[in-house]
């Protein structure tokens, strides 16, 4: 009983942690293009978290079984205070970390001690799609950005007024697939009990509002000034891609996919200046984050038996 209530609490700080660390992902381009405040970019994205946990997450739990096949709530309850104290890290870093890898490595370090059997096949097939989803979403959004500059209005205001609406609705469904994906394999960890979907909806709410100022600001404005038109871009594609995961049951790094459109979207603009630095470290964090993860999850497991 005590472990199983220490899981709901942990599952709560993880989706909380979570949810205002990847907000950047949904709605940071749409902060930084100047089509919407923080405050109503954030309603968006909670509709969105919590309507995509609810619909489709849990496709995800297949995703849980073939990392975690066996577990306990006690090994389950340790693998949500590992991936929120990585994720707690880079809240401080302001640097939007993959969940999804963090949380990965720390499932396979844990089942890898235990001996559990992980499905090779399907960490193969997760691995490569983590490789493609990041050169698609620079190629597609450089692109599609490219093919969407030439689009042309008899009224500029119009054309604005256009390319803005398709930003919010695109940033919403961003919103939507990772409340899919990424909360969604959270929640299948835990079960998936309709406790667990009000709990984490609840955690959403409050991660969105209380810790997402920071990485938004990073994503939407020191990463690079988008245009209208490169903040569409770039969330509908990453938004594509996570989805495209979601219903094969594999998660995918939804900020890879992001931040690869972003710099995709910045090398459209020929006379425009793109700042490599910020890419560069988040690039070094998808490397280190999963590797970290594996450590982390392995050596909690000598504590836990």
């Amino acid at each position: 009983m005590i472990e199983y209530l220490l899981t709901l609490v942990l599952l709560f700080v993880t989706v909380l942690v979570v949810s205002g660390n990847n907000t950047s992902v949904s709605i940071g381009p749409l902060v930084g293009s100047g089509s919407a405040r923080i405050r109503n970019a954030q309603v968006i994205v909670i509709i969105g978290f919590i309507s995509g946990l609810i619909i489709q997450g849990q496709r995800m739990q297949t995703a849980s079984y073939y990392l975690f096949p066996f577990r306990t709530p006690g090994m389950v309850a340790l693998a949500f205070l590992v991936t929120s104290l990585i994720f707690t890290l880079g809240h401080f870093l302001k640097t939007p970390l993959s969940l999804t890898m963090a949380l990965v490595g720390v499932l396979l370090g844990m089942s890898f001690h235990s001996y559990s059997a992980v499905s090779s096949a399907f960490v193969l097939r997760m691995v490569l799609l983590w490789g493609i989803a990041p050169l698609a979403a620079f190629h597609l959004s450089y692109l599609a950005n490219r093919a969407l500059g030439r689009f042309q209005s008899h009224s500029i205001w119009r054309r604005l007024e256009i390319l803005r609406a398709l930003l919010i609705a695109t940033s919403f469904i961003a919103s939507y697939t990772l409340g899919t994906n990424t909360i969604g394999l959270i929640v299948s960890i835990a079960g998936f009990s309709p406790l667990d979907v009000i709990l984490s909806s609840v955690a959403i709410v409050a991660g969105v509002l209380l810790f997402s100022s920071g990485e938004i600001n990073r994503i939407g404005r020191e990463l690079f000034s988008l245009r209208t038109t490169g903040a569409l871009t770039s969330i509908f594609i990453s938004a594509f891609l996570v989805e495209a995961g979601t219903l094969l049951s594999i998660p995918v790094s939804n900020s890879q996919a992001l931040s690869s459109g972003v710099m995709g979207v910045g090398f459209s603009y020929r006379t425009r200046f793109v700042r490599l630095w910020p890419f560069a470290i988040i690039i070094l964090g998808w490397i280190i984050t999963p590797l970290l993860g594996f450590i982390a999850g392995f050596g909690i497991q000598f504590f836990y038996r």
